[in-house]
């Protein structure tokens, strides 16, 4: 069957079946980021002339389901059929070992182009493949090394094991900062944006 999105919102999303195919089941895989995302119950219809509907199919989850899961079939007389898991977003953005990273490389730029008046030190990493680039979860201390900053997170595309970019977060006013997950507008634009689950690996 294909279909096409005609309408989504908080609530609802509608699509059309555009070759008139007989719908016996449907099915839908949970996003990579948060299970906030994802329906606790739901209800679906259908219709034939986009004015009056047919409840088909009624669910409620009793828990909160993985991230990037195939849900089974669900058929409309009740019954379910298992369907293969799809290709993770940890194997898409693989998250991989790299003991060549210099991380004191990344300290003297950090230092010299994002904030002198701080040290960062950087714990864990990960690495997005599909787009080349390194982001490092790290606490920054104050020159005197007091901790003012604790699991921020920053990327940098590095070539020959220098730092080609950095990836930060952009302020109003036009400062850039590393990613601090408790700010609520750095973890929406994140996971907008970014789109990676925040799995680190150790150096």
């Amino acid at each position: 069957m294909s279909v096409t999105l005609l309408k989504t919102d908080v609530n609802s999303i509608i699509v059309q079946n555009i070759r008139n195919s007989v719908v016996i089941g449907y099915s839908f895989i949970t996003n990579s980021i948060s299970s906030e995302y994802d329906p606790k119950e739901w209800i679906l219809k259908g219709t034939n002339d986009g004015r009056s509907w047919t409840i088909l199919d009624t669910r409620k989850l009793g828990k909160a389901l993985p991230r990037n899961y195939q849900l089974p079939l669900l058929y409309l007389n009740g019954k379910t059929k298992e369907l293969p898991q799809p290709v993770s977003r940890l194997e898409e953005k693989i998250i991989e070992q790299d003991s060549t990273i210099d991380k004191s490389i990344l300290t003297k730029y950090y230092k010299q182009r994002i904030n002198p008046s701080v040290i960062p030190d950087y714990k864990k990493f990960m690495y997005d493949k599909t787009n080349k680039v390194h982001y490092f979860l790290h606490d920054t201390y104050d020159l005197n090394k007091n901790l003012i900053g604790k699991n921020l997170i920053i990327g940098f595309v590095l070539q020959d094991n220098k730092v080609k970019k950095p990836i930060l977060y952009e302020n109003e006013d036009g400062t850039q900062v590393s990613f601090d997950m408790t700010s609520k507008h750095m973890k929406q634009f994140w996971e907008k944006n970014i789109m990676l689950p925040l799995i680190f690996e150790d150096f």
